[in-house]
């Protein structure tokens, strides 16, 4: 009891730093950092409080001071990026309140860009379709209800799928990144512009991208979609959303979780009762990513020790030492008799960083991101408000939020906090390329 009402008494502490920081409770006005430490809060320090009280043992003291340590650490990092950029008395309604600009002045060049892109990640596509050996949503459409069947083909669609380690990157990036980023500035554009051009291509993205998405079975693939266009269409409308839109995207977003949840589970426990289904979605967002992250803290350095950056791939080859599959290993702890042996215990960001570094990886993380997330705030702020910048904005939001249910690394390599940087680069590289190409076709052409 004494260690919740000290973690308490802390959370209040971190929330004070948080107003000055962040001003967290303008919620007209989400900015990266205020996302993720609002995000945090719900999905997981609140409910770490009641595994706390859920469990028993030596290990739940330190598991309530890791979840704790975050509400502090990370404020700090964003105060000392701001402090560093002279940026401590701008307010973030600013940004909001900026109008969008257009594309640029020939906008044919980042529409050729736009579809260049496009037409490459149908390609993908398609080789996708070629290399899996089945692939799960139309195997649960052949055979509902078979729970263990669907399981392993949902692995075999994707994680387990045989192909290089670069072509399988590139698939993912293509599910979690490409796909989603062209919805959102295709949307963007269409919001800004109204032209049938860049409505017609938010169509056949977004179908495109949830259709890709779908195809694993995966329920967070989907829901990942629906929700960058959720965040996207808050910030095109400055944060102005009603409560009755804001119910539409929720639904939009659980749509497929439910649906899958339906077609997977053996019919006599889908179909005696949707509250059950209902329940389970919201025990796996609520409770799930806490529950499992406390896992983590009685395996380090209980039953192994500290990695020292080994969970980290790079960072394990640059030190000569093997990669420990901290997921995998968790997974397997928890769940001794299950048939997939295979299976992932993700858990939110402080759980590898524990796992690598202890209580100190956990306070360096949490000060690292803060510092990290208002640094990108800031960058993307400073740019023109146009439909590229303003999508990468969105998909940032989301990027963070991630870090709630998943490690650092992941997030900035498979999910591609890093990676959108190089899209985006890669657009506005195309766009000049082409722009200046059509400048010297007249030229030619002239006798």
């Amino acid at each position: 009891m004494e260690s919740a009402i000290l973690s308490l008494a802390i959370a209040l502490l971190g929330l004070f730093l948080a107003h000055i920081s962040l001003g967290i409770f303008r919620f007209k006005s989400l900015t990266i950092p205020k996302a993720f430490y609002l995000t945090y809060i719900v999905f997981v320090y609140v409910p770490s409080i009641f595994v706390f009280f859920s469990v028993s043992g030596q290990y739940r003291a330190t598991y309530l001071t890791a979840t704790t340590l975050t509400l502090i650490f990370f404020p700090l990092g964003v105060l000392t990026v701001r402090i560093i950029l002279g940026t401590y008395k701008i307010t973030d309604r600013q940004y909001y309140e900026k109008p969008f600009v257009p594309l640029s002045i020939n906008e044919s060049s980042w529409r050729h860009s736009f579809i260049w892109i496009l037409i490459s990640s149908m390609i993908l596509l398609m080789a996708y379709l070629l290399v899996v050996p089945r692939v799960a949503l139309f195997e649960a459409i052949l055979h509902p209800h078979s729970y263990l069947y669907l399981a392993k083909a949902r692995e075999d669609s994707f994680k387990l799928l045989k192909v290089g380690s670069i072509l399988k990157y590139s698939f993912t990036w293509l599910r979690v990144l490409i796909l989603p980023y062209l919805s959102l500035v295709s949307f963007l554009a269409w919001y800004a512009t109204r032209k049938k051009f860049w409505l017609w291509s938010f169509f056949i993205s977004v179908i495109t991208a949830l259709f890709y998405a779908s195809l694993s079975l995966a329920k967070m693939p989907v829901a990942w979609v629906m929700l960058l266009l959720a965040v996207a269409y808050y910030l095109a409308r400055q944060g102005n959303v009603s409560i009755k839109r804001m119910l539409v995207f929720g639904l939009l977003i659980f749509i497929f979780p439910v649906f899958v949840v339906f077609i997977v589970m053996p019919w006599s426990e889908t179909g005696a009762s949707y509250v059950l289904i209902i329940q389970g979605i919201v025990r796996r967002i609520f409770w799930v990513p806490a529950w499992v992250l406390y896992h983590y803290f009685e395996v380090f350095p209980e039953n192994v020790a500290f990695l020292h950056g080994r969970s980290i791939g790079a960072l394990s080859i640059f030190q000569g030492e093997s990669f420990f599959p901290v997921s995998n290993f968790v997974y397997q702890y928890m769940n001794p008799d299950k048939p997939l042996s295979h299976g992932l215990a993700n858990a939110p960001f402080i759980g590898n960083l524990y796992a690598d570094f202890g209580l100190v990886g956990v306070i360096g993380g949490s000060f690292f991101i803060g510092m990290l997330s208002e640094f990108l705030h800031y960058y993307l702020t400073k740019k023109p408000k146009t439909p590229i910048y303003v999508a990468t904005y969105a998909y940032l939001i989301g990027a963070f939020y991630l870090m709630n249910n998943t490690a650092l690394p992941v997030v900035l390599n498979t999910n591609g906090l890093i990676w959108i940087f190089i899209i985006l680069f890669g657009m506005r590289l195309t766009e000049e390329v082409l722009r200046n190409i059509w400048k010297e076709i007249p030229k030619k052409s002239t006798p």
